[in-house]
């Protein structure tokens, strides 16, 4: 046990309980090495928090990290297999086309790609590289992106060497902002509309290190590569890791310890936490923080190390999820439909997922349900899942490919029971369940919905339920255009009559779950579409927000600055001394996603975490 007053003795001490600092704590346990973990908050994983929503807590919402490259994440999925963490298929991804503001591209070649933001990044980036050709299609652009981006050493050298357009003596690229890239290469209209409307966060505003940015797009669109996620929630990762630590008595987990100060003396570094062990003595000490609470300790570091703690531009990411008990859309409904009416980058909506079919099972099963057969084994399946399925069933293949529908060919009404059962990963979803939609955005949309916080001086976790504004405004947002275009003219009165055809399609494009309703409306039996349509609201039963760019982290991702030397920056923080150690021992370490080659991602910590721990093997070793 660590002792309460008199300062506990170390070999290494780590601050701060996220991934990267958990990973540190296993790695050096294993080598029985004594060691604590220390972590501001009551709570372990830092940034990665999955919440169980909805009635039966069927959704898992990502407040965190969700999505991950199989195989561009190397070191995660390593972990994964280690701790025994199974991972599920994630879908890829796919966008409808809303009705952003129409910016005039007048560039024939930008027109080609100008409601395809995606590919208009994409192009930018080739261009700024100097590897594309006028008439390229999608595919071969991939192909260029395969070939820039085949290994780290790859990304090594671009970062190191790569200039504008590609040219011997264009300006290299590292000490260029992304933004005066792109608008060396494209118009700034195609500019204005990445920025504005591409989906993901593209950080036009902050202007991060073009080199850096684009090292991020090639990574994610590797066409070799496919996105997963973490069965049960990233948070399963935590759990995992945090079972594991529990199991040895050399590792010391001391939440709720917030560290005050650092200073170097004879014997090591000597800590001071406010919590229940107030005072740590420690050969070694590892700050696996962000940014944010990094700067509040740089008043103890060296000033080398303070400027370089200022390289990063921290992203306020942020989400809002809602959970309905009447889902106004259906499996069909792409990510980004209606983006364009509310403040959001990203818009997703998901049907309550009530299990995933037997892996070794799908291709049997899949056979099957082309045949419009459900096998004992796959009612089986479903049974264990309390899916119980009637003798007087119905399978009909989607249209679009996508999956099958299985109904109750017992049932009448609106209301069939039936389940949808979706070909990629093969998922049963409950189309009669409640639903989950989700707002993931950055600036400028972030800082709207970050009003809605109540506590923002500690925020360290997902508010759930609690300013109920929240629901209100998301769905005035989503309905006002469209009770706009219902309302009579003239008496500006909700309509209760037969609907007109273009109201039958504003209604089937956001609403396809209200669409037969409104369709069954007739002079005899007149259905008041408004009234309809304002039953959104009250179906929201749960909400929650997290706002990352709020203390204590500040950001929920990073990004390199322009004119910053990245690796030079990784390799001191890598290992330093603090400014009153005589005998400059080297023995304090930053790691973290904020500082590494792999921003945004878990993987970035991790390969951080493995810098760190090999410095501190190859001293021990000396």
């Amino acid at each position: 046990m660590l002792r309460k007053q008199k300062a506990a003795l170390l070999d290494v001490a780590i601050v701060g309980g996220g991934i990267s600092g958990m990973y540190c704590a296993l790695k050096l346990a294993e080598k029985g090495i004594e060691v604590g973990l220390f972590e501001m908050a009551d709570r372990w994983g830092g940034r990665i928090e999955t919440v169980r929503m909805g009635k039966n807590k069927n959704f898992v919402a990502e407040f965190g990290p969700m999505r991950y490259e199989r195989k561009g994440q190397k070191l995660l999925m390593e972990l994964l297999d280690e701790l025994q963490v199974e991972r599920t298929a994630f879908p890829s991804f796919q966008s409808a086309s809303p009705g952003w503001v129409k910016y005039k591209i007048e560039d024939k070649e930008e027109q080609r790609w100008q409601d395809d933001l995606v590919n208009l990044m994409l192009m930018g980036m080739l261009k700024v590289l100097g590897k594309y050709q006028n008439g390229m299609s999608a595919d071969e652009m991939r192909a260029e992106v395969k070939k820039l981006g085949n290994t780290q050493e790859d990304y090594d050298k671009l970062r190191k060497e790569a200039r504008q357009n590609g040219k011997p003596d264009g300006e290299l690229l590292y000490k260029c902002g992304l933004w005066n890239a792109l608008s060396d290469v494209l118009s700034h209209q195609a500019v204005l509309k990445i920025r504005e409307f591409g989906n993901f966060y593209h950080l036009l505003t902050e202007n991060p290190n073009a080199i850096e940015w684009i090292i991020w797009w090639l990574r994610s669109l590797q066409p070799d590569d496919y996105l997963v996620g973490i069965k049960n929630g990233s948070s399963n990762l935590t759990k995992a890791t945090l079972e594991k630590l529990n199991n040895f008595e050399n590792l010391h987990l001391k939440p709720k310890h917030k560290l005050i100060s650092i200073h170097s003396e004879n014997e090591g570094v000597r800590l001071c936490f406010e919590g229940e062990t107030q005072e740590v003595l420690a050969k070694e000490v590892i700050l696996a923080m962000p940014q944010y609470p990094l700067q509040g300790l740089s008043k103890y570091l060296p000033q080398q190390i303070q400027q370089d703690l200022e390289t990063v531009l921290a992203k306020p990411l942020l989400k809002v999820f809602f959970v309905t008990d009447d889902p106004w859309w259906d499996e069909d409904t792409l990510p980004q439909t209606g983006a364009d009416l509310i403040p959001t980058r990203e818009l997703h909506y998901f049907l309550e997922c009530c299990f995933q079919l037997s892996e070794d099972k799908t291709e049997q099963y899949k056979k099957e349900l082309d045949r419009g057969e459900i096998s004992p084994a796959m009612r089986e399946e479903f049974r264990q899942h309390d899916c119980e399925l009637p003798e007087a069933i119905e399978v009909k293949t989607k249209e679009n490919g996508s999956g099958w529908v299985i109904c109750d060919r017992a049932e009448q009404g609106s209301k069939i029971r039936s389940y949808y059962l979706s070909k990629e990963g093969f998922f049963v979803y409950n189309r009669n369940g409640q639903g989950m939609v989700l707002i993931y955005t950055d600036r400028p949309a972030s800082e709207y919905w970050q009003y809605y916080v109540c506590d923002e001086q500690n925020h360290d976790r997902a508010e759930l339920n609690q300013d109920k504004r929240l629901a209100t405004r998301f769905c005035r947002f989503i309905l006002a255009p469209i009770k706009a275009k219902i309302l009579a003219k003239e008496e500006q009165q909700p309509v209760s009559q037969p609907i007109s055809d273009q109201q039958k399609q504003l209604i089937k494009d956001l609403f396809p779950a209200y669409q037969k309703r409104c369709e069954n409306s007739s002079p005899e039996n007149p259905v008041n579409v408004i009234e309809e349509l304002e039953r959104l609201e009250s179906s929201i039963a749960e909400y929650g927000i997290r706002a990352w760019g709020l203390k204590p982290y500040g950001g929920g991702a990073h990004a390199w600055k322009p004119e910053v030397k990245s690796w030079e920056v990784i390799e001191r923080l890598r290992s330093f001394s603090l400014p009153n150690d005589s005998q400059d021992r080297q023995n304090v370490h930053i790691c973290g996603e904020a500082y590494s080659d792999y921003q945004g991602f878990i993987e970035g910590a991790l390969r951080t975490a493995e810098g760190v721990l090999d410095v501190i093997e190859r001293r021990a070793g000396n």
